[in-house]
């Protein structure tokens, strides 16, 4: 039954890629990469949770406070709930250049507001070396998903398996595809989540026995000292990272700057399944019920506590929110790698490179996976502070008017440098994010090596005049 029921939400996410085809606008690379710049609020709110809710949400969130307790509740919540705000702000500024400037990636933006290709390739290797580590925690977590709940599949089978449903989902809409696949799997994701919540508030007879200080420790729900200040700091850097990063991407695809906002209006109730996400995680704090991994708490959770069908809906939420995932991430770098890394790929190729492109980035994605064991959580971390080396260049762009690109690319190049030290051989930073202090040392260079360099005034996108409204909507719309 288990199986069946994963198969079944399988075969219907085929069905809405292929639906989402016969509703493409043409076959170009804007299609390809940005849906024609073409989806209204709703699909836009379902892209963009959908990519930022991903089997890390379920996998990672659960294993994280098993394995640390509250301080990683802290750091989901804070991180994901400051970024909303913050990118309410942003991201319509960047929808807005996006128009004006033609741009199909967030790095065309860059080349096209500084006229610098060097800084333009520095920043495409930033997000694709961010996406690339982003996939291969994606592959991370469906293998041990389509391994762990019993549905037929050893894991290279089951890496195969989703990087080839990543693959169909690429060619057959490029991001329309991701668009109308995320309803399905965001629908399954909750259903999932609120079974798995109640089936947990049922086996424990009420919240006062999950969180029984005789079965859980008091260093489970409480936490200061370093790792306070690590969940602290990783919040401020995360939340800045969030829409001034590679995240972004995926609101270039809205018909309006109207759309853009209110999607992120509605973002935040997505959020009233972490509560349910935190009781797993605490029950099996207290249970112990996966030894040494942390990753598998909630999947053990879920045989233990859920029928089979309810083991196939958790099944297919994990497993379609890590294929889609996987689908827009293969699909967002090899557009970057086609459009802003090789030089000289005709508009009228770039189709093609890009879906030969994403092929290669999820067979790199499910090689990279079967080296590492790390606690997706972890991987994640990693992920924000890599992409958070472009957030100058995004920051600048939007709002400063004399950064010139040898002084950002400088300030990449530096901030890399710590970040790289900091991985290989970390200091002793008393708690402090790592990738926080390498960005802070990208804003310095940048800005110290500005005064020496200084450029010719630009005119930042947040300075710029609003185009013309739709007379229907009142909102700015694409023509493109």
């Amino acid at each position: 039954m288990t199986a069946a029921v994963f198969f079944l939400f399988l075969a219907t996410s085929i069905g809405l890629a292929l639906a989402a085809r016969r509703h493409a606008r043409g076959k170009g690379v804007g299609e390809m990469l940005v849906a024609g710049r073409s989806l209204p609020t709703w699909l836009v709110y379902f892209l963009a949770v959908g990519e930022m809710y991903s089997v890390t949400s379920l996998l990672g969130f659960t294993g994280g406070i098993y394995a640390a307790g509250a301080s990683y509740g802290i750091w989901f919540y804070g991180y994901i709930l400051l970024a909303y705000p913050i990118g309410y702000f942003t991201a319509p500024l960047l929808w807005r250049a996006a128009r004006r400037y033609q741009a199909l990636t967030l790095v065309d933006l860059v080349r096209r507001h500084f006229s610098s290709r060097m800084l333009e390739r520095l920043i495409a290797l930033v997000m694709v070396a961010a996406l690339l580590a982003n996939g291969m925690n994606q592959v991370l977590g469906l293998r041990a998903v389509l391994t762990g709940l019993d549905v037929g599949l050893s894991p290279t089978g089951a890496a195969v398996l989703g990087c080839g449903m990543a693959l169909l989902y690429v060619a057959a809409a490029g991001m329309r595809s991701s668009a109308y696949v995320a309803v399905l799997k965001d629908t399954c994701m909750v259903l999932g989540v609120l079974l798995m919540g109640i089936a947990v508030l049922a086996k424990a007879g009420g919240i006062q026995n999950i969180f029984d200080p005789s079965v859980l420790p008091a260093t489970q729900i409480t936490t200061g000292g370093d790792a306070l200040r690590y969940v602290m700091t990783t919040i401020v850097l995360q939340s800045f990272c969030m829409y001034l990063g590679f995240q972004a991407q995926f609101l270039l695809p809205s018909r309006s700057e109207g759309a853009v906002k209110k999607s992120l209006v509605l973002m935040p109730l997505y959020m009233l399944m972490f509560p349910f996400l935190a009781l797993v995680g605490f029950y099996g704090a207290a249970h112990r019920t996966v030894g040494t991994d942390p990753n598998g708490v909630f999947l053990v959770a879920a045989r233990d506590l859920l029928p089979d069908w309810g083991v196939g809906v958790v099944a297919a939420a994990a497993g379609l929110a890590a294929m889609l995932v996987l689908a827009a991430l293969a699909l967002t770098s090899a557009g970057m790698i086609a459009r802003n890394i090789l030089p000289g790929v005709p508009e009228r190729k770039q189709s093609t490179a890009t879906r030969l492109l994403s092929a290669a980035f999820l067979l790199s994605a499910g090689l990279l996976s079967a080296t590492s064991s790390s606690l997706m959580a972890t991987v994640l971390a990693l992920v924000f502070a890599i992409g958070a080396q472009a957030v100058p260049t995004m920051t600048s762009m939007l709002f400063a008017r004399r950064m010139s690109p040898a002084a950002l690319g400088v300030g990449i190049a530096a901030g890399s440098a710590v970040l790289v030290w900091f991985q290989y051989s970390p200091p002793d930073l008393a708690g402090v994010s790592p990738g926080l202090v390498a960005l802070l040392v990208n804003y310095a260079v940048a800005w110290g090596t500005s005064r020496v360099l200084p450029a010719a005034p630009l005119t930042p996108v947040a300075a710029r005049p609003e185009p013309e409204p739709d007379r229907r909507t009142g909102y700015a719309v694409a023509t493109d």
